[in-house]
């Protein structure tokens, strides 16, 4: 029974023995395991400003019993030394951004916990938006047309993140939010005078009002026989009326588009600017034959075709042609009917000078989450159109001549291109390369077709960088040194061929 007792005694003391050593273990573990407060800080995701220069202020808030050291940056430039915040429910730091230009400037807040329980550290952003009030620096303008006419009104004002709503009368028109607005056709219900507001965040501004008239229809000057240049219309847009009931067939008269019309009438025009025109007679009342001639006008043997159809208006008994037009030539216009036919024709003409860029779009490299904004000025009678797209995909809703883009971050790099457009043609301008501008990296590699090296340099505009060159990564030679003010820099390293092998690394400069 002793022995039993001592042995059960020996066995619970072991039992307990154990039991208290696990017990500690288990007590050490969770003391480990005990989780540690994080320090964070809280900061607003975005600030706007009004004008160059302006300030504002910040609230830099931490948690409650974690305290934390600051620094705080813009666009990487350290400008607050250590600020220590006291721990409390309510702490708060003050930092007062001023001095910023127009644009997005990132504010960094870097943070590291000052106490045992939370020495973590992390970052916060503020993205600060410094913007200008909009100002109008060109009005759009009054247009008297004849109707069926495109017209296209535009407004050109300075500021960023503009925004545009036009009015008819006074009364907001749906959907029209940008520089320019077009009217397709117009009618004599779309006369009136247009405006428009420009506005962002720093104000509003209302332009001047734009008369447009849409004028009535006249009558043409129509001849049944070929007078040369006698019985002529004007201007760069038109729309008359006029019949060729009682009208004939000339001897020697050409078959107008090859059909062999008998109530051919006549008129002429003289082009007051070279372009495109668009010459048709939708509105007829009866299955037309149209045909247009040079001269010089003298008889039906001087007559130079130029263009003529037959039924491709939109009901198929109207005709339409497209041609070109010289500046003060005179073109000889015949309108006839298909087999007999005759009736009231509609005469529309409207010349159209296809857009020419004046200014292209320029490359350059941004700084991650700023705004960049790229713009492009063309020319082109009626007002031309404009569509915006990255890497060959068309954006949505970007139909200005300018494209803004905010918050720029690596989904939006590549090349920005703008086809501008009008009845009369298009144009698409060069491709305008946006990129981050950090870090300094090199891309493009590879071999032209004359077995030389090219490559482009990546970095921040305006920064002098140094190119080498070893073709054993012990020695380097200074290729060039260049002033990259856009931050892509091309180089075409026209020796590379003389090596086997050719390394290159690219160094900031003085």
């Amino acid at each position: 029974m002793t022995e039993t007792i001592f042995r059960t005694t020996a066995m619970i003391s072991g039992i307990q023995r154990g039991f208290t050593q696990s017990f500690l273990f288990l007590l050490a573990a969770a003391l480990f395991l005990v989780p540690r407060a994080r320090a964070q800080v809280l900061t607003p995701d975005t600030m706007t400003l009004i004008g160059t220069g302006a300030s504002g202020k910040a609230i830099f808030t931490s948690l409650p019993d974690c305290p934390v050291n600051l620094r705080v940056f813009v666009q990487d430039t350290n400008i607050v030394s250590v600020t220590p915040l006291t721990a409390g429910p309510v702490t708060a730091q003050v930092f007062t951004v001023t001095g910023l230009q127009v644009g997005n400037t990132i504010v960094r807040v870097d943070f590291a916990g000052t106490s045992p329980l939370c020495t973590n550290t992390g970052s916060r952003f503020l993205t600060v938006h410094v913007i200008e009030r909009p100002v109008i620096v060109q009005q759009p303008a009054s247009q008297s047309v004849a109707a069926g006419t495109d017209v296209a009104f535009g407004v050109v004002a300075t500021g960023n993140l503009l925004r545009y709503q036009w009015r008819l009368n006074g009364l907001n028109i749906l959907g029209a939010t940008g520089n320019t607005l077009g009217i397709p056709n117009a009618q004599p219900t779309n006369a009136g005078d247009y405006s428009v507001t420009v506005y962002n965040a720093a104000g509003v501004v209302n332009s001047d009002s734009a008369k447009l008239t849409v004028t009535n229809v006249s009558t043409l000057p129509f001849t049944d026989n070929f007078d040369g240049p006698g019985n002529g219309i004007s201007g760069a847009v038109g729309l008359g009326l006029g019949a060729n009931s009682g009208s004939t067939r000339e001897p020697g008269e050409p078959l107008h588009a090859g059909e062999k019309g008998t109530n051919s009438v006549w008129l002429t025009w003289r082009a007051p600017a070279s372009g495109i025109v668009v010459l048709s007679t939708l509105g007829s009342d009866f299955d037309t034959v149209l045909a247009v001639y040079t001269g010089p006008g003298t008889d039906f043997a001087s007559l130079v075709p130029v263009a003529c159809d037959n039924d491709s208006g939109s009901n198929g008994k109207t005709s339409k042609t497209i041609f070109q037009v010289t500046q003060d030539t005179v073109y000889y216009i015949a309108v006839d009917g298909v087999e007999g036919a005759d009736g009231t024709a509609e005469l529309n003409y409207n010349l159209g000078v296809p857009p020419a860029i004046t200014q292209q779009p320029s490359s350059r490299t941004v700084s991650p989450g700023s705004s960049v904004t790229l713009s492009v000025t063309a020319t082109g009678t009626p007002g031309p159109f404009y569509q915006w797209s990255l890497n060959q995909a068309e954006l949505n809703n970007a139909t200005n001549g300018s494209l803004t883009i905010t918050n720029f971050q690596s989904a939006s790099e590549g090349d920005y291109r703008v086809v501008v457009s009008n009845f009369a043609g298009s144009v698409a301008s060069v491709p305008a390369t946006v990129l981050l501008d950090s870090p300094l990296r090199m891309g493009a590699l590879g071999m032209n077709g004359n077995g030389q090296f090219q490559l482009r340099l990546i970095g921040q505009g305006g920064t002098n960088y140094v190119l080498q060159a070893s073709s054993n990564l012990i020695t380097w030679v200074s290729l060039v040194t260049n002033a990259a003010p856009s931050g892509i820099w091309d180089f075409l390293d026209a020796s590379g061929s003389n090596f086997s092998y050719r390394f290159y690394k690219a160094t900031l400069g003085p």
